[in-house]
């Protein structure tokens, strides 16, 4: 049924997790017992009492194993998988920088749009990783991804190791190939978006292939 977990320093609430009923139906604003996914903190810049600050991870971004061997779907002892999104939903309803020092940033397979009026910009340096060839990036508003000679912006796979690290955690078990993820669409009412320094790796599947 759920309960409000709570870190304090004496009387003072540090942190915590939301109100019961916060999420309903759900007793917990995250996680799942499906695949024992656990509840993860989505950006540890937003308080903890809201239930937008929390997310189930999402079994593909993970760190360790179970005294069985078993990959656990959790983060333990690194960054949250939830962190790495640049929404959590698929589409982008307010201006947004992705920052170098958050670098990198995922998009699975609920794609991301860039809704009508918003821009998303891009720091030279970021690298933005797409799960696999269903993945795409949807442009209606704006996208700057103006990156420098010195700090080029990457779009690329999930399993490229040579940018953003090895973000699946499989280390040489999976190699990266063209057409591990599908496009870019910038739609011609996105006259204002920009692309200048930035390498686009391992993309290119359309919906024929």
């Amino acid at each position: 049924t759920g309960e409000v977990l709570s870190l304090q320093y004496g009387s003072t609430t540090i942190d915590r997790t939301p109100a019961l009923g916060a999420c309903s139906p759900n007793a917990w604003c995250g996680g799942s017992t499906s695949n024992r996914a656990t509840m993860e903190r989505v950006d540890p810049d937003l308080a903890g009492a809201d239930s937008a600050s929390w997310g189930a991870n999402n079994a593909l971004i993970r760190n360790g194993s179970s005294t069985d061997a078993i990959a656990l779907n959790g983060t333990p002892k690194a960054r949250n998988s939830r962190n790495y999104y640049i929404s959590q939903d698929n589409a982008l309803a307010s201006n947004k920088t992705l920052t170098a020092a958050k670098s990198p940033y995922f998009i699975d397979t609920n794609d991301l749009t860039i809704n009508a009026g918003v821009t998303m910009t891009i720091e030279p340096g970021v690298v933005v990783k797409f799960q696999d060839s269903t993945t795409d990036l949807t442009v209606n508003g704006t996208l700057k991804a103006l990156g420098s000679s010195a700090s080029h912006i990457v779009f690329t796979s999930f399993k490229d190791d040579a940018y953003g690290g090895d973000l699946n955690g499989d280390g040489s078990a999976t190699a990266p190939t063209a057409g591990d993820w599908r496009s870019i669409t910038v739609n011609s009412s996105s006259s204002n978006s920009e692309f200048s320094y930035a390498r686009v790796r391992y993309g290119g599947r359309w919906f024929t292939g």
